[in-house]
This record gives C-alpha cells, sequence and structure tokens, in this order.
C-alpha cells in the first residue's frame, strides 16, 4: 500500500510536470501589471485599444530632440544606427502611411466630405463668390492633394482632409519626423521600436540597454541632446528584471533559513534532504498547475510564489518534529493525517479567497499556493513518511523547548490587563487607519521612466488613459449617427475650457446621413462653380473623375486606411471616443453629455476599477468575519468551551494587527487584508498544535520551525518594490509575530 501511495504520488507529479514543461515558452511568462486590475468587458475593450492593442504594445517611442531640427535630425540618425548595431531595428512613425495616396483612395467619396464652415459657406454663397473661390484654387502654384483641379474646384474634399491633419502632433515633412512644435525651444524627432514580445518576461533588459547605449554614443557629437523614451515594453523588462531579482533573493534566503533550520534542530542529511525535495517537488508542480489552467504565469506570481517556502515546509516540520518522539515515519503520518488535513483544508480557504478575486492575478498566485500546498502535503504524507525512522529530539531541540517553557505565560488578573492592553491598542490604532488607492500600490514604476512616459505621452497624444465614451448601436450607421451628436457636445465643453481638443476617432468616416447631405450641398456647387469659370475664361474644363454618390462604409474605410485610424473600433457596431485633458471638474459634466443620446456611455475606466477594488477589499474583510465565525463554531462543537483558548491568540493578533497598521501608517486595502486571511488559518493551527500535542519538545518546535518559515517567506515580500506585494509581506510580518507572541503568553499552565 506504502509502494503504491509513493508510484501514485510520483505518477500525478511527473504527469503534470510534463504537461506544463511542454506548454512552457517564455513568452507565457507575463510582467503586464494590467493583470492584477479587476477586469469588466468594457474596462478590457478601453484598455486594449488605449494601450493601441497587442501589436502597438510591443511599440516604444523615442523622441530625439536638440535645438534645431536639423541637428535632432542627425543625432536622431546616430541614435538609429547605434541601436541597430545592438539588434534594435528603427521605424519611423507611420513610415508605410503616404498621406496622398490616402486621400486618392478616398477620392471616389469625396462628395461626402464637408467641414462645417464650407457646409455654411455653400448654403449662402453667390455666384460670385462661387467664382472667386474657384478661382483663387486654380491659380495657386502647389496643390497640397493630388487630385485635378475639376475633381475639386471649391477645395471643400482638400478642407476635410485638412482639418484632419491639422489635430496631428507630427510633422512628416522636413529631414525627419518630428513634432509638429518645439518644446521648450527643443526640436524633437520621432522614431518607434518594434520589441519582439509585448508584456512577457525577457531575458534582461535588451531594449533599456540598447537605449543606455544609444543615449551614450550621442554625449560627445550632440552634447546639448535630449532623448525620451516610453513604451509598454520598457515597462515590461523593468518589470521582469526586477520581479526576477526579487524571486531570487526571496526564494535563495528562505531557502537557506529553512535549510539552517533543518541542520539545527534535526542534525541528521535525510531530513534535509527530504526537507529539500519536498520543496522543490511543490514548486515545479505550482508553476505547472499554473501553466496548464492559465496558459501563463504572471512575474508577480513567481515572485509571490517564492513565499510558499515558508508554509509548505510546514507539513515537513511537522512530520520531522513528530518522529523525533519516537515514532516512525507511518505512526507519525497516521498521528498527523488529521491535523495536517485540518491544516491543508483552513489555509487553502484562505487562498480559496483569493481565488474568488475579479483579478486574474491574484488569481494566479492563489492556484500556485493550492497547487504548490497540496503537493507538499501528498509528498510528506504519502511519499516521505515511510522514508522517515524514528529518532531523538536533538540538543537544540531539548535546549529549545527548555527556553521555551521558561517564557511567561499570563493568567488571571495580568491576562486580563494583557487582553485590555491590546483590544485598547487594537481599536485606538484602528480609528487611524486609512485607506488608499490600491491602484497606486500596484504602480512601482520607475521615477524616471515614468516622468519620460508622461513627457512623451503629452507629446504625443493628449489623450486621457482612465476616460473614454463607449458607443454601442445596432449597425456601424447607427454608431456614426451618435459620435456626432457626442462630439457636438464635448466641442462645447472644449468651447468652455472643461477639456482639451482630442481626436474624432470617425472624422474620415461621417455617417451616410452626414455624406449624404454634404453630396446634395457641394455636387451642385461644384457642377456651378465648374461653369462660372469656363463663362469667365471661354475655356472649357475635362470632366471630373466620376464620384460615387454611395456613402463611405466602415468595412469599405477598414479596407483603405491604415489600421491606426481605426483602430477605436472594437467591432463594426462599437467604438471607443478617447478624451484629452479631462479633470475631476469635467467629470459630472462628461456623464452630463453621454445622457440622451442612444448607445453612448461613459467609461471612468479608474474609477471603477478603484471602486471595484475597494469592493472587492470589503468584501474579504467581511469574508474574513465570517471565517472567524465559522471556525469558531467548528472548535466550539468539537472542543466546546476549550475553543475560546484556541481562538483568542488568533482574533486578538489579528485585532492587534490592523492596530499596529493605524499607527505605523500602513493603509487599509486589499493588500494587508488578504494576509490576515491567511494569517487566520495559520494562527488557530499553532495554537491548536501547541495546546494540544502531548509532547512538548515536538510541539514548541514544530509550532517554532513552521511560523519562523513562514516569518522567513512571507516577511521578506515587505521589501518588494512593488507597494502591494510590500504591504502584503508587511502585514504578514506584523500578524505572525503577534500571533506567536499572544499564542506563547496565552498559552495553558504547563
Amino acid at each position: 500500500m506504502k509502494n503504491i501511495r509513493f508510484a501514485l504520488f510520483c505518477l500525478v507529479l511527473v504527469i503534470v510536470a510534463a504537461a506544463g514543461f511542454l506548454r512552457f515558452e517564455p513568452g507565457n511568462i507575463h510582467t503586464d501589471i494590467r493583470a492584477l486590475l479587476p477586469q469588466t468587458a468594457e474596462s478590457n475593450a478601453a484598455e486594449k485599444i488605449l494601450a493601441h492593442s497587442s501589436e502597438a504594445a510591443r511599440s516604444v517611442w523615442v523622441l530625439v530632440g536638440d535645438h534645431s531640427l536639423d541637428k535632432a535630425a542627425a543625432a536622431a540618425a546616430l541614435f538609429s544606427d547605434s541601436l541597430l548595431k545592438n539588434g534594435i531595428a528603427v521605424q519611423k512613425p507611420l513610415q508605410d502611411f503616404n498621406i496622398k495616396a490616402f486621400a486618392e483612395k478616398l477620392a471616389p467619396w469625396r462628395m461626402g466630405y464637408l467641414t462645417e464652415s464650407d457646409a455654411a459657406f455653400l448654403a449662402s454663397a453667390d455666384d460670385a463668390k462661387l467664382l472667386r473661390r474657384s478661382l483663387s484654387l486654380l491659380y495657386r502654384p502647389v496643390s497640397p492633394l493630388p487630385l485635378a483641379f475639376e475633381d475639386d474646384p471649391l477645395g471643400t474634399f482638400e478642407n476635410a482632409l485638412l482639418q484632419t491633419a491639422s489635430g496631428s502632433t507630427l510633422r512628416f515633412s522636413g529631414p525627419c519626423t518630428s513634432l509638429a512644435q518645439p518644446i521648450e525651444g527643443v526640436h524633437y524627432c520621432v522614431l518607434t521600436i518594434k520589441t519582439r514580445q509585448a508584456m512577457t518576461a525577457v531575458s534582461g533588459t535588451p531594449v533599456a540597454d540598447a537605449l543606455q547605449k544609444a543615449c551614450a554614443a550621442l554625449e560627445e557629437p550632440f552634447p546639448q541632446a535630449r532623448v525620451h523614451a516610453a513604451g509598454i515594453a520598457l515597462i515590461s523588462e523593468e518589470a521582469a528584471s526586477t520581479a526576477s531579482s526579487e524571486a531570487t533573493f526571496i526564494g535563495s534566503v528562505s531557502a537557506a533559513g529553512i535549510i539552517l533550520l533543518v541542520v539545527l534542530f534535526f542534525a541528521h542529511a535525510a531530513p534535509l534532504f527530504i526537507t529539500l525535495v519536498a520543496l522543490a517537488a511543490s514548486l515545479i508542480f505550482a508553476s505547472c498547475v499554473v501553466l496548464l489552467v492559465f496558459d501563463e504565469v504572471h512575474i508577480l506570481t513567481l515572485v509571490f510564489g517564492a513565499t510558499l517556502l515558508g508554509i509548505c515546509v510546514d507539513y515537513v516540520f511537522h512530520m520531522l518534529c513528530a518522529t523525533a518522539t519516537g515514532l516512525s515515519g507511518p505512526q507519525a503520518a497516521h498521528k498527523l493525517m488529521k491535523p495536517l488535513t485540518l491544516s491543508l483544508l483552513t489555509t487553502c480557504i484562505g487562498y480559496g479567497v483569493m481565488a474568488l478575486s475579479p483579478m486574474p492575478g491574484l488569481r494566479q498566485m492563489a492556484v500556485f499556493c493550492i497547487a504548490g500546498l497540496f503537493a507538499a502535503y501528498a509528498g510528506v504524507v504519502f511519499a516521505a513518511s515511510p522514508c522517515l525512522k524514528a529518532a531523538q529530539p536533538s540538543h537544540t531541540a531539548r535546549a529549545f523547548s527548555k527556553a521555551f517553557r521558561r517564557l511567561p505565560h499570563l493568567e488571571g488578573k495580568s491576562r486580563g490587563i494583557f487582553l485590555g492592553l491590546c483590544v485598547l491598542t487594537a481599536a485606538a490604532g484602528c480609528f487611524k487607519l486609512q485607506t488608499q488607492n490600491e491602484l497606486a500600490l500596484i504602480n512601482r514604476i520607475p521615477e524616471k521612466l515614468l516622468a519620460d512616459m508622461q513627457f512623451v505621452g503629452k507629446a504625443l497624444s493628449p489623450v486621457s488613459p482612465g476616460q473614454v465614451f463607449l458607443i454601442k448601436g445596432d449597425n456601424a450607421e447607427a454608431v456614426l449617427q451618435a459620435n456626432e451628436a457626442l462630439q457636438k457636445r464635448l466641442e462645447e465643453l472644449v468651447s468652455r475650457g472643461l477639456l482639451a481638443k482630442a481626436p474624432d476617432p470617425t472624422a474620415l468616416l461621417p455617417s451616410a446621413r452626414a455624406q449624404q447631405q454634404a453630396a446634395a450641398l457641394a455636387a451642385p456647387a461644384e457642377k456651378k462653380a465648374l461653369g462660372l469659370l469656363e463663362a469667365s475664361l471661354a475655356s472649357g474644363f475635362p470632366a471630373p473623375s466620376a464620384a460615387s454618390f454611395a456613402p463611405l462604409d466602415l468595412p469599405t474605410f477598414k479596407r483603405l486606411a491604415p489600421g491606426a485610424l481605426s483602430s477605436f473600433w472594437l467591432s463594426d457596431a462599437e467604438l471607443l471616443v478617447p478624451l484629452a485633458g479631462v479633470t475631476p471638474q469635467a467629470l459630472p459634466h462628461l456623464e452630463e453629455a453621454a445622457r440622451g443620446i442612444p448607445g453612448v456611455r461613459f467609461v471612468n475606466t479608474t474609477a471603477e476599477v478603484a471602486e471595484s477594488l475597494a469592493h472587492y477589499r470589503d468584501g474579504v474583510f467581511y469574508a474574513l468575519l465570517s471565517a472567524l465565525v465559522v471556525i469558531g463554531l467548528v472548535l466550539a462543537a468539537s472542543l466546546r468551551r476549550r475553543f475560546i483558548t484556541y481562538c483568542t491568540p488568533t482574533v486578538i493578533s489579528i485585532a492587534l494587527t490592523l492596530g499596529i497598521c493605524g499607527f505605523a501608517g500602513i493603509p487599509f486595502s486589499l493588500f494587508t487584508v488578504l494576509p490576515l486571511v491567511l494569517v487566520l488559518g495559520l494562527g488557530v493551527d499553532y495554537a491548536i498544535i501547541l495546546y494540544s500535542e502531548p509532547d512538548p519538545v515536538a510541539a514548541r518546535s514544530s509550532v517554532f520551525l513552521a511560523a519562523s518559515s513562514t516569518l522567513l517567506a512571507f516577511g521578506l515580500l515587505a521589501f518588494s518594490s512593488t507597494p502591494a506585494l510590500s504591504f502584503f509581506g508587511l502585514t504578514i510580518l506584523i500578524a505572525m509575530s503577534c500571533v506567536l507572541i499572544c499564542t506563547t503568553l496565552l498559552r495553558p499552565r504547563p
């Protein structure tokens, strides 16, 4: 039977590991920090478009500037050559987009394009005005569009295209593609870099390193040159590099600490070997399960997963301490089956709360830890126990037990005073607790990179990243008409100074109704203008090329236009309308702007995500209180009045942790509530083992080792550069310290 269990465990481990390794590719490790955010259909769509889709997520925008455009162009050329030498290809923005060629493609539908000013002109112009305007266009030296004069004798099509182009922040003429306006006297050339992967872990920081070398190459020939780079790929590299270092640090220090504890308390090679094998099997199994379930692993999952060592090793410690009392491995497994199973279930309940999160990143962390704990439990109980032999407590274990016995324990009046002080401290600290936007805790972009992103973003696109209008309709025509109504309201807000002018995503695709109205004005006016010219000049003109009076539709537009001009269309019946210069004062007006227009909805993604995180934080806190009640009822049913003794240390520790967080200025957030759910299960387990185990040496050693490994692993998260993980680790460090102190001081008389 023992061999069957061992073989079955090994078989499952090998199958899962093999499937995971076959599924694994470097691109499966993602670093997109947005994966930690709650997801809704609207916010996902907005995120996708505002990030310029997954293709554009591989883009890095670079601004190379100097005090003259010619110097900036020369610096940009040298910068590009340096990047190319380091294996990074550089492109010019929209280098494959020929504006004049695009105008030729739209020419058959030219009658449908009409600006408001031209519409007003045509509605009121007499023959003299039509003739004067057509003559001025006929005799000008150069036309910006390649159309023949007779195809646009009044320039209405040309004006419509130029009005759209005037909103661009880029200038495509000159020695380089540059910003239309200098910034603080500096002219900037614009370059783009396409990386191979978007938001996935990479080996090192190749793009950032290449950019740094290219900047160094400019120092001598162009001492006044300025370079700003921004892109999701740079954030990805930074996150991957930092997280990899943190995971290595946490895992290495945890492993070293665990090895030291095993050597000190058990002083044999076999326990150390079993410990290392169990931990390795747990991490491999957990990683492969996450890959099989999610098809990818977030880099922060690996950082958080490094703390799994601190809990997985608990099962090994409990088993080793049991065999140190003279029990054989199978006898210890039989004795610990129930408490270890209960420990597994209570701990998994805590992670189960994380698994119910709407955030994919937290769900991955929960699945990672649940899978790893199951592997550690099965490995110790079924695979390792037959290999363990009866032993005697080591000298260190005996010495620790004697020292532990001398620690004070409180009873009577002193116990009441201690509990009263804890309650007062917790209450006073809780009044100082303050909430904080969880989004700020998730964000860990370095200051320099953040400054560059803000500079580049403001220079290239003033679009607000967190607010957008979503328009849904029965068809594209309904969406276009709704957007035209919305744009009029937005123009009013811009004129009042509440918003900045944002690009209209349908500027080059008017609704069929608008195109028909424009054609009804433009066609007869152009025909009359050509007739007036022929009579005035006594000369004929070639017949205009054919113009389609059938409106341009969305499928045709997508086929003709580059992807950048149609990227805001989520489908043929869904459109995102970007905004610019959104301030808190403008938000109520934006809500009002959407009212009364069918299918239009204002989406404030920043507020919705923050509200969702706050809602989930409150939900987890209520789940924590519910779990306290459930555990109390279960223990009351089995232990009767003694359940108070077992629950009190953990309950007091959780309350005290919240109070200490209030005094320390640690915000009350999702990432300080979730750790308390885990502490609840662990704290009750430690009290049960310490208070009910008949062998004091085994009980004290087991609890100390388990708590020490948990403190070591999770406490190291406090040093993470990601605030969310840092607060998670710091909270567990405080809570587990309180659990140890309270469980020790409130223990029954030996």
